[in-house]
């Protein structure tokens, strides 16, 4: 996910925009480590990106489940 570049919505530069909502971003950040913990490789992101508002890094990841995860 070199090169993904993210920023605000508006501007046409960026790949990827901010999660609108802050229980959005929890979900996401207890959703990698669960996945990893099950045998997921993460190859990239899976983290919160320090800025104001609501940011989640893109994220990739190898053999991650796609039964829903709890």
């Amino acid at each position: 996910m070199t090169g993904f570049k993210v920023g605000d919505p508006t501007d046409e530069a960026p790949t990827s925009a901010r999660i609108t909502r802050a229980p959005q971003l929890a979900v996401l950040e207890r959703r990698w480590p669960t996945r990893v913990a099950k045998g997921a490789t993460l190859r990239t992101g899976g983290k919160r990106i320090e800025r104001q508002g609501n940011w989640f890094e893109p994220t990739a990841a190898h053999r991650a489940s796609t039964t829903r995860w709890r």
